[in-house]
């Protein structure tokens, strides 16, 4: 919290934690609805006693997704973590995708560090061995409205006109009568936004998880960036 008068930022006593936020509060989009709680952000000074505020803009949760994995290996109400980590920790093996290279291992280290210089942990490092994944790919179309919006289309609702040498030249939406223009929009990652992801259950139904499981690793390893190629299957 932080004091209106000279005593600057104090921290909550650890015997008046967990700090418990009210679960009456609705976001309006007006700001932080805690600092329209007054029962909330008014308190008085643990050090002295006169009034003070409480900090309504804490950490980012980020912070949260930087040390997470260690309350894994070994959960307790008294500390961020005990003996059990080091035996645990540091992790062999990280795999993720190169979108969580800033967004998590940056600050995975970073925190990881901090903990250390804390002396609640004596590793360096959280990570023995990283292996970013690749991303799987995908075709991906699209119609235009007159204002510009997109319409993403799914690949298998998509039928190509291909010239002699096999080469897209045009695209159509499969069983429209009304010739909606088709833009293709080259290979992108799956995503759902894309809508141009390949729903295996076909796949599952006729030669089950298993199979499709060692297809997907085989179509579209790790290590990798892959076309799908599971509608030919």
């Amino acid at each position: 919290m932080r004091a209106i008068h000279g005593c600057g930022a104090v921290p909550v006593p650890e015997a008046d934690l967990p700090v418990v936020l009210p679960e009456d509060c609705v976001p309006d989009g007006s700001g932080n609805p805690l600092n329209k709680r007054a029962d909330f952000l008014n308190v008085k000074c643990p050090k002295c006693g006169k009034p003070a505020r409480r900090e309504t803009d804490t950490m980012d949760t980020f912070v949260d997704s930087s040390w997470y994995f260690m309350r894994y290996t070994g959960p307790n109400a008294k500390t961020m973590v005990d003996e059990r980590n080091e035996y645990w920790m540091p992790m062999d093996q990280y795999i993720g995708g190169i979108e969580h290279a800033i967004l998590h291992l940056l600050y995975a280290r970073f925190w990881t560090k901090v903990m250390r210089d804390l002396n609640l942990i004596t590793f360096d490092e959280p990570f023995q061995n990283l292996l970013t994944q690749g991303m799987v790919l995908n075709e991906t179309y699209y119609s235009e409205d007159a204002s510009g919006k997109k319409t993403w289309l799914n690949p298998l609702d998509v039928e190509l006109d291909l010239d002699e040498k096999g080469r897209p030249k045009g695209a159509k939406l499969i069983g429209d009568t009304s010739n909606t223009p088709v833009v293709v929009g080259g290979v992108e990652k799956m995503s759902k936004s894309k809508n141009n992801g390949v729903d295996p259950q076909a796949l599952i139904d006729q030669y089950g998880a298993d199979t499709a499981r060692l297809f997907v690793m085989f179509a579209a390893p790790p290590e990798s960036n892959s076309w799908n190629g599971l509608e030919q299957v």
